[in-house]
């Protein structure tokens, strides 16, 4: 413009400059700013170009959707579907429909959202190249999607052909779906291939997108230490993400979401030693803000963490209301990688809430269990173990450990058995080292947990 000004009318050079401030303050995460900034330039160039007109309705979608307005941020992705269409702009409609499947997917329509891709895709690779950044973006979002709604195998198979693909636009903003990778492998049994995708990503992937990486990369490792009763392991890697707000672009969505992942970590690490009193207060909390800002995910991760909570502190009517809630929210949602994913611990509730779902949720009752049979989970491994253990165990040895629960004392115990303190003692002892324990309490318990008693 400043070239060819004298070809020009010379307000569009402050049309063209106060436009890029404000994809500037995009970039910067300055969204209220944004909002306002927007609206602004609108009323004053109503007949700027096509493009720029676009470009602004989906960045006043983009402020929204940090903002959680989510519904009026799908109002704007629409007026700019509506001009990119008009003036033959597919570029600009493919970048709208991942926005509003970004926007519906957060308000829980994964329906609606998995449409929006598809229909986004099919409109964009009629008019251009298959191979387009784009057109690949929207496959992207369409495998996150179809994870979320536990369609699993087409996912995957969507990714592994994505993944096939090495070229810069195929990488370029591929971090949310090298994430989903990371929770598939991780819950399919596979930390291995979790730290191969991780360390493969360190080679190809921007400076952004590999701290991204890392840092859930990070977050799965503390959720495998917590299962392997390495707290101490876990907390190491707690302290291995990274919130480096330059690092992060100065992007306060970015960091926002990198934060969740240290507060999830928090609640999991809380959990695992029992710290129920105060993780219960700060899970209230959030799940109050989840409530406010619909933030769907969120307060399903939340719900079932509350149910794991109020289930150790053995108030489990209350635990079962949570794990309603949460069944709920799937019904509604389709978010079935998460349920099964985040219920760890409430495995047992969910299940027999799912087989006493009607018959009119029989699809999603069917793709719940499924995958509860197909990822790994803790509950699964504890029967493994207490397969190999009950093996070893002897009759006599079960039967003593079934009388454990009785509350009676051993010399009791000892008389019902027709045996003697000493040997009671000899067997306690033998019990004990067989399923790693330490004492009578903590045996009970882990039997309870394996349904020996």
């Amino acid at each position: 413009c400043q070239q060819n000004k004298r070809h020009h009318d010379p307000s569009e050079l402050q049309c063209a400059h106060e436009y890029l401030s404000i994809q500037w303050d995009i970039f910067h995460g300055k969204y209220q700013k944004v909002q306002e900034n927007v609206f602004r330039w609108m009323k004053k160039w109503p007949n700027a170009d096509p493009f720029r007109r676009a470009t602004m309705n989906l960045s006043l979608s983009l402020s929204k959707l940090n903002m959680y307005q989510y519904h009026e941020g799908i109002e704007c992705v629409d007026q700019a579907a509506g001009i990119c269409l008009q003036a033959g702009n597919y570029y600009m409609y493919a970048w709208g429909g991942m926005i509003k499947a970004i926007l519906l997917n957060e308000l829980g329509q994964t329906a609606k959202a998995k449409d929006i891709l598809e229909s986004t895709h099919a409109v964009v690779t009629k008019h251009v190249n298959k191979d387009t950044y784009y057109a690949k973006m929207l496959s992207f979002h369409l495998t996150e999607i179809l994870y979320e709604r536990g369609e699993i195998n087409a996912a995957i198979d969507l990714k592994d052909s994505l993944l096939a693909l090495e070229t810069w636009s195929a990488y370029f903003s591929i971090s949310r779906i090298v994430s989903t990778l990371i929770r598939y492998h991780f819950f399919n049994d596979s930390f291995a291939k979790v730290f191969e995708i991780a360390q493969f990503w360190q080679q190809v992937g921007i400076k952004r997108q590999q701290l991204v990486c890392t840092n859930y990369f990070k977050y799965y490792e503390v959720i495998y230490y917590i299962e392997n009763k390495q707290l101490a392991n876990a907390e190491l890697a707690l302290g291995g993400i990274n919130l480096d707000f330059d690092a992060l672009h100065k992007d306060p969505y970015l960091q926002r979401g990198q934060q969740e992942l240290v507060d999830k970590a928090i609640i999991e690490i809380a959990i695992c030693r029992q710290e129920v009193k105060e993780i219960e207060v700060l899970l209230e909390k959030y799940i109050v803000q989840a409530r406010e800002t619909h933030s769907i995910k969120k307060l399903l991760y939340f719900l079932l963490k509350m149910a794991r909570v109020q289930q150790l502190k053995g108030d489990d009517n209350s635990a079962e209301l949570y794990v309603a809630e949460s069944l709920q929210v799937v019904v509604e949602t389709h978010f079935i990688s998460l349920l099964v994913e985040a219920g760890r611990g409430v495995e047992k509730m969910i299940k027999k809430q799912v087989a006493d779902l009607p018959v009119e949720n029989e699809v999603i009752k069917s793709k719940i269990l499924n995958l509860f049979s197909r990822f790994r989970q803790p509950e699964r491994a504890i029967h493994e173990k207490v397969a190999a253990l009950t093996e070893t165990l002897t009759k006599r040895e079960l039967v003593v450990l079934q009388k454990l629960d009785s509350d009676k004392p051993n010399e009791m115990i000892a008389n019902e058995l027709h045996i003697s303190i000493k040997t009671l003692k000899w067997h306690l002892g033998n019990i004990y080292g067989k399923l790693g324990v330490k004492g009578r309490l903590t045996a009970i318990k882990f039997a309870k947990e394996c349904e020996l008693i």
